[in-house]
């Protein structure tokens, strides 16, 4: 009822019932209207005017402030009420807050049901079902006894509403955990739940979440790997297990001979005695590379002097044993025959070596002194005797050489150097960049300035935009320096990127994804390339590269997180560091 609609002191039922239309005089009318109708249908519908007396009873206890109530007629339907199994005005008693909105549309509704069906009455096409008649002109919100078979349809009693237990007729309040008997229409009480052994509180079981399938598994490379044994590599297995016991091998050609070698060399624990007899066996030997030769003494070093008199190249890893009387011995003997001396990681080597060395192999074109701990900037001033040198790699030392030393070297051994290596001097600058290798480097093809982070993105793209008189490079490492980006990267490949074949760019996070798009159009010879942390690499970055770059082998992509197992791949190429392969 509104607010503003108060008329008198009327109470609300009252005011409802006006809203209405609802009045003594309507039921009046209604009732007179009934009673012609029953006349003209004849004694079978007796049956069905009971019933809607009854209906009228109940009507006209709702209109008792009105003072239309009739109290014989009003105490025969609370007993008919009583019969049924189910006291609606209980139901209404025990709600707490009725809703008038569902009341007054379920009034009108049956109001409307009553006028078709009395129309139907008087032309005579409705001739029965007494039952039906009842329950469909019954105006009051109460649930039939049919209701209770069906406890989840909109009929079904509320939560919080006092009904009869079917089992054992006592009143009891219906809670969502209510269920209906199974033998009976109606609801059970909690006892009688109890009795029967159902469990009312037991939840209903939830459907087991049917498991995705499992995802394809993600082709990383497309060569097979060979999964049986070979007649020939079983037959090596055995050689090197029992290399003591064979006396000759006869002619099992070069590549199962090199097999045999690297089983032997990765069995066996190389020692002095070893390293004697194989220049013993070997003395035609020109060149004699040696990884990871812990073992070597300074007795096996010149045992090498003595005879291996053809001996000119000399690589060697990691021999940590060699005094400087060993290095000198070796040196004095054939240093002047040497033309590539290349040691890394050698603490003992000093600057009386580099003396002899410098003074006796005039003929060096070869010379690397990566990872020496004595190297320094007071050994610029011998290394510039060596003026035929076309290889120098003085990287990664214990301390940086600085920008003046190294400015003062390659004004010496610039012109004539191709290949140059200066990773990890960490005290370098554009200043080198700008000095030393721009004005003196003419026939350079392999440049590594890997991990010095002082290099700017404006020194690179300088250098590569103004380097004119040197031709393009063959192979580049600028790995880890974080400096560097965009700018660099386009003047690099203007510069070098027709004959590029070799880049490593790993760490530079701030090249765009526009640029990186542009390599493999600048530099379609690419064979290997390095993109690891450069955030701007993705989908689209590789696909232009594989689209591009025919001959490309071999793709690192480590901390590129847009590129997913999505990428695009080809036979005989291989792509490392894409981050859903790891999870395969």
């Amino acid at each position: 009822m509104s607010r503003n609609n108060v008329r008198g002191p009327t109470s609300a039922l009252t005011e409802f019932l006006r809203e209405q239309g609802i009045s003594a005089r309507s039921i009046v009318q209604r009732r007179r209207a009934e009673a012609n109708n029953n006349a003209e249908a004849g004694p079978s519908n007796n049956a069905n005017a009971t019933v809607e007396n009854t209906e009228d009873v109940g009507q006209n206890e709702m209109d008792g402030e009105n003072g239309v109530e009739d109290p014989v007629q009003a105490s025969v339907g609370r007993r008919k009420r009583r019969k049924s199994g189910y006291n609606s005005d209980a139901l209404d008693g025990s709600d707490k807050q009725p809703s008038v909105s569902k009341k007054r549309k379920l009034t009108k509704a049956q109001m409307e049901t009553l006028k078709a069906k009395e129309k139907k009455k008087a032309k005579g096409r409705r001739k029965g079902n007494d039952s039906d008649d009842s329950e469909d002109s019954d105006i009051y919100n109460a649930l039939s006894k049919g209701g209770f078979n069906n406890v989840g349809a909109s009929k079904a009693p509320l939560p919080g509403t006092i009904v009869d237990c079917v089992e054992c007729s006592k009143k009891f309040t219906v809670t969502k955990y209510t269920i209906p008997s199974r033998e009976k229409s109606g609801l059970l009480c909690h006892v009688c739940v109890k009795s029967s052994g159902v469990d009312p509180f037991k939840k209903t079981p939830v459907p087991r979440k049917r498991k995705d399938p499992a995802e394809k598994r993600k082709v990383i490379s497309f060569e097979e790997p060979e999964r049986v044994n070979t007649l020939a590599s079983m037959c090596i297995d055995v050689i090197g297990k029992h290399i003591e016991d064979v006396e000759a091998l006869g002619d099992i050609g070069t590549l199962n001979m090199d097999k045999i070698a690297k089983l032997i060399a990765k069995n066996r624990n190389l020692q002095n005695d070893a390293f004697c007899t194989l220049s013993s066996l070997n003395p035609n030997l020109h060149s004699l590379r040696l990884d990871f030769c812990g073992r070597l003494t300074d007795n096996a070093l010149v045992h090498w002097a003595e005879h291996l008199p053809s001996l000119t190249r000399i690589e060697l890893l990691g021999p940590f044993l060699v005094r400087v009387e060993g290095w000198k011995a070796f040196l004095e003997r054939l240093g002047p025959q040497l033309q590539g001396f290349l040691i890394t990681q050698s603490p003992r080597f000093d600057e009386s070596c580099l003396e002899i060395l410098t003074n006796v192999a005039t003929n060096l074109t070869e010379l690397r002194f990566s990872e020496f701990g004595k190297l320094s900037d007071d050994w610029v001033e011998s290394l510039g005797k060596l003026t035929n040198l076309t290889s120098l790699d003085i990287s990664y030392p214990s301390t940086s050489l600085n920008d003046d030393a190294l400015v003062t070297l390659l004004n010496s051994l610039g012109s004539n150097l191709t290949h140059l290596n200066l990773s990890g001097n960490s005290d370098l600058s554009d200043v080198t960049l700008l000095t030393g290798i721009l004005p003196n480097m003419k026939r350079l093809d392999s440049l590594s300035l890997a991990n010095v982070p002082l290099v700017t993105d404006a020194g690179l793209a300088q250098l590569f935009t103004e380097w004119t008189d040197n031709p393009p490079l063959e192979n580049i490492d600028l790995s880890r320096n974080h400096l560097a980006g965009s700018s660099a990267l386009e003047a690099l490949l203007t510069h070098s990127g027709q004959v590029l074949t070799t880049l490593n760019i790993n760490g530079w996070k701030d090249a765009s994804t526009t640029v990186l798009l542009d390599i493999g159009k600048k530099a379609p010879g690419l064979v290997k390339i390095d993109l690891g942390w450069c955030r701007g690499v993705d989908n689209f970055v590789i696909k232009e590269l594989l689209d591009a770059c025919g001959n490309l082998q071999e793709v690192k992509c480590y901390g590129c997180n847009r590129v997913t197992t999505d990428c695009p791949q080809r036979a005989l190429l291989k792509i490392f560091g894409v981050e859903g392969h790891s999870r395969n």
